[in-house]
């Protein structure tokens, strides 16, 4: 990861485990309230360590729980801004199997390694917000797969940029 990224993280507690496992550009929503003002604030700071041509990157790292979730669907429908420049970071290990850990418990349980290793797994935030979607329809029916797709038309109309519009397009049809 780039030096022109940030790490968006749920508490304060998550920012010192970052910290204290040497892991900087890190900020704490204080709950799972994120939106444009915040955005507008992290790029202006950014804006003193800008390269020509690199964009800057958010990466979230937001609990595996309901409300975390519901949070990082939150920030792609309402910040559009960021949409293809924006991850979502689930912190898992080989241990923890599909429990999505928050970044303290992460590093309390499994040391900082494993709290660095789980950073180098990022999921474009559409792809995220798609993949919540799938969970809901059973697509081996055409039902199912007509179902999904109906459902994935608003996500994908917030897509602005033709090229990446019309990549997830073909990566969600059957």
């Amino acid at each position: 990861v780039s030096e022109r990224h940030i790490f968006i993280v749920e508490g304060q507690t998550d920012v010192m485990a970052f910290q204290a496992a040497g892991i900087r550009n890190v900020v704490a929503s204080c709950g799972t309230a994120f939106g444009k003002s915040h955005v507008e604030i992290i790029e202006r700071l950014a804006s003193t360590s800008t390269r020509k041509g690199e964009q800057f990157k958010f990466f979230f790292c937001f609990d595996g729980d309901a409300a975390g979730i519901a949070a990082a669907v939150k920030v792609f429908n309402n910040i559009p801004e960021i949409q293809l420049n924006s991850y979502v970071i689930g912190l898992k290990t080989p241990e923890s199997g599909d429990e999505i850990l928050d970044p303290c418990d992460l590093r309390l349980t499994y040391g900082d390694e494993a709290l660095k290793k789980a950073l180098t797994t990022p999921v474009s935030m559409v792809e995220f917000v798609l993949k919540q979607e799938l969970q809901k329809w059973d697509v081996l029916t055409p039902e199912g797969r007509s179902g999904f797709v109906t459902a994935c038309r608003p996500t994908l109309s917030l897509i602005k940029d033709p090229l990446a519009h019309d990549g997830y397009l073909r990566k969600i049809s059957f």
